[in-house]
């Protein structure tokens, strides 16, 4: 069995269905990985993040201009990202704000300007309820760097540039792994080769032998993690594995994953109608899930109702969010109703 993106018309619905697929196994993991750790935590860390970045690539397409592929994605990502990161920072500015008037000072204001530098700077230094939001700069990055190789050495500049970047990240992770750009604009140099290789899938037919190696090679990965070595990604920590080999197996783990989603678009009906859903919903699960499971956790709550909970409760708000003007535009990043909302202070 073998899958083209690129194709007739009468494809896109199909194509459209098992993407949202792949995006819900893919946003199931992450909640996983914030959750459970062991060999299945590390086994979600392989491949949990890249898939996304690989998605990314897989849905590039060039715009009309560079002006309006960086407008449409800021608005898209960029918009969301700052309104949750005010909601999810809010308390701790609260309590830090609290704190200067009940402690006038030169150390509680230090407090607060260290809350606000911390969200500013962003990436690696987000911890706790907003410390996977990183994920949603890099691949703001990635994808402008990726959209700049493409047209303008469309044959040949982003691989090249893929390959230069997987050097850099590589020496990145093992001599400056220390490094912590803004934004964790570092990270990019290692998620480009994922973005990248989601492109070059677009553009093929995955064959039973690709399959099949990918199998194997997910297995090896399988047993090598099971066995205590050490092959998982930390993106946002620029932990990328052994240099290659990692990258490979994630790949090979990301080609499976394709596979199934293509297979539950076919067979399973009811099943690909809950993981499109959560496709669909994605970005709210993946800003929501930590703040949910982590007071869960403080509570005492065992790591499957919080699983539970983290991914079913932003499912609700995302029902609620997309049936408001003003949410979906700050919210969910409506690049038509962010532009409906703001035109009119204009």
């Amino acid at each position: 069995m073998g899958f083209k993106i690129m194709g007739s018309k009468n494809m896109s619905n199909t194509r459209l269905a098992w993407i949202d697929i792949l995006k819900g196994i893919g946003i199931l993991s992450v909640v996983a990985g914030h959750i459970y750790g062991g060999m299945l935590g590390d086994a979600i860390f392989l491949f949990h993040m890249p898939l996304f970045f690989v998605i990314g690539g897989m849905l590039y397409r060039s715009p009309p201009s560079d002006r309006a592929f960086l407008h449409q994605k800021a608005v898209h990502l960029l918009i969301p990202y700052v309104s949750f990161l005010i909601l999810l920072s809010a308390k701790d500015v609260v309590a830090a704000l609290l704190h200067i008037v009940k402690s006038p000072g030169l150390a509680t204001v230090s407090e607060l300007l260290q809350i606000v530098g911390i969200a500013v700077y962003g990436g690696r230094l987000l911890q706790g309820w907003t410390g996977v939001f990183w994920f949603v700069t890099c691949f703001f990055l990635t994808q402008q760097l990726f959209h700049l190789l493409y047209t303008r050495c469309r044959r040949t500049g982003w691989l090249i540039g893929g390959a230069i970047a997987l050097i850099i990240s590589t020496l990145n992770t093992q001599f400056f792994p220390q490094v912590c750009f803004p934004w964790n604009a570092n990270v990019v140099f290692a998620a480009l080769p994922f973005f990248g290789f989601g492109f070059y899938l677009k553009q093929i037919q995955i064959s039973k032998l690709m399959y099949g190696i990918a199998a194997g090679l997910t297995a090896i990965a399988l047993w090598l993690i099971s066995n205590g070595y050490e092959i998982s990604y930390n993106m946002k920590a620029s932990g990328y594995g052994i240099p290659v080999v990692t990258l490979i197996f994630s790949m090979a783990v990301i080609i499976c994953l394709i596979g199934l989603s293509q297979w539950i678009a076919q067979y399973l009906g009811m099943l690909q109608k809950g993981l499109a859903y959560l496709g669909t919903a994605s970005m709210v699960i993946m800003y929501l899930h930590q703040p949910i499971q982590l007071t869960l956790k403080k509570l005492g709550t065992d790591g499957e109702i919080r699983f539970l909970l983290a991914s079913l409760i932003p499912i609700a708000l995302y029902f609620l969010i997309k049936e408001r003007t003003l949410t979906r535009a700050f919210l969910l990043g409506s690049p038509r109703d962010f532009e409906g909302f703001v035109r009119p202070l204009g």
